[in-house]
């Protein structure tokens, strides 16, 4: 195994996911990784990197919902311990897994995070008073009542996802 490192484009700088101007990854790109870096397929993609294929989304945001319930857990204790540090970094990679799960969803890259009120305010899946809520989590990642927030997220993106493929089933069998 090597290890890999790109510089992350401008449009994806953000303070609470990058603090540095690269990242760097293990060549394989398996599921740890693209669990672990947040937005790393879709840096990927907007870097033009044709040395990975493209990937079934559907297959990993199932497996982010799946990151979270097991994160879910984790977070829950830190915050029962009173440890906000300890939360801090698991909210983060849970919020970044809800951003990348949305876009998806709705059949869109993540291709910026600089302006993300106004790319997820078009999309029709999407739990109730998105941009709020969001922006709350953003400001308050290692909050308690974020995690609250941010697991009533998953909860409602979720139900709407599962929703919205039987819809789409039920339509394609007419």
């Amino acid at each position: 195994m090597s290890e890999r490192t790109i510089q992350i484009p401008a449009c994806f700088h953000h303070p609470l996911w990058f603090n540095t101007n690269e990242i760097t990854f293990e060549d394989t790109l398996d599921v740890h990784e693209l669990a672990e870096i947040p937005f790393l397929l879709d840096i990927l993609g907007e870097k033009r990197d044709s040395t990975y294929p493209e990937f079934d989304r559907e297959a990993y945001i199932n497996r982010f919902f799946e990151c979270w319930r097991v994160e879910k857990e984790h977070i829950s204790e830190a915050f029962s311990q009173r440890n906000r540090q300890v939360a801090r970094p698991k909210m983060v990679l849970g919020i970044g897994w809800f951003i990348t799960s949305i876009f998806w969803i709705n059949g869109k890259k993540v291709d910026r995070l600089t302006h993300l009120k106004d790319d997820l305010s078009i999309f029709p899946i999407q739990p109730v008073n998105l941009n709020e809520r969001l922006t709350f989590l953003i400001e308050n990642p290692d909050h308690y009542q974020s995690f609250i927030q941010l697991a009533q997220v998953f909860e409602e993106l979720e139900k709407k996802w599962v929703k919205a493929i039987h819809k789409k089933q039920h339509m394609d069998k007419k």
